[in-house]
């Protein structure tokens, strides 16, 4: 009986996909059944191969890996997501870990890390290199005891306002979360309420300062 773990790879680079598969493959223990360097094809080979963990990067073509987490964890809410991405800044990390990552590494980190990450987190655990760890905690530390708006948002609103600082339509949006244009639209008008927000320009500005989106949001939008 075969008892490999079934890795599919999700880069937009295809030398780091070869080398990702060559180490991988040389141990006995996991099998990759396919890489790609797009979002959209990244689901598609979900639905086909039905592996146990995906490693993608957040930067892909065509959907990026907020929209492949979503997507991935809707078809089987089992299959394990490992973020491999050279972004390290807060909004990216928090971002994929609200999408479903149960681990974000950095692409400097060692293969022997890697390998300690796909281990954790098929094991049913979570796990996170050095600095992001670091990231998070200190971003934690710095709000404790601060009463956050955020805090009292459901997760789903959570998403929404995250994919509208980033300038999605609610066309878009619907289409990511499978709802209707009018249901999304009421859920903005519902979040701007509650946070006493009057237009999308304050509700960016309200998402950078809450670590959901990148401050490299163009300053003609704000």
């Amino acid at each position: 009986m075969d008892t490999k773990k079934r890795l599919l790879l999700a880069d937009r680079h295809a030398i780091l996909r070869e080398g990702l598969r060559s180490l991988l493959e040389r141990k006995n223990d996991y099998e990759v059944v396919g890489d790609t360097a797009d979002g959209s094809a990244a689901v598609k080979l979900v639905e086909e191969l039905r592996p146990q963990m995906i490693i993608l990067d957040v930067d892909l073509a065509e959907s990026d890996g907020f929209a492949v987490t979503r997507q991935v964890k809707s078809i089987d809410s089992d299959i394990k997501i490992l973020t491999l991405s050279h972004y390290e800044d807060y909004a990216h990390v928090t971002g994929m870990v609200r999408a479903g990552s149960s681990g974000y590494l950095l692409k400097e980190c060692q293969f022997e890390e890697a390998l300690k990450a796909i281990e954790t987190i098929m094991a049913g655990g979570t796990y996170y290199c050095q600095k992001v760890t670091r990231l998070l905690l200190d971003r934690g530390l710095s709000t404790e005891g601060q009463d956050s708006q955020l805090s009292r948002i459901s997760q789903d609103n959570v998403e929404i306002i995250q994919m509208l600082a980033n300038g999605k339509s609610a066309g878009q949006i619907a289409t990511e979360l499978s709802m209707s244009v009018k249901t999304i639209e009421a859920k903005r008008r519902q979040i701007m309420r509650q946070l006493r927000i009057n237009n999308l320009s304050e509700l960016v500005k309200y998402a950078i300062s809450e670590g959901l989106v990148s401050t490299e949001i163009n300053s003609k939008d704000l």
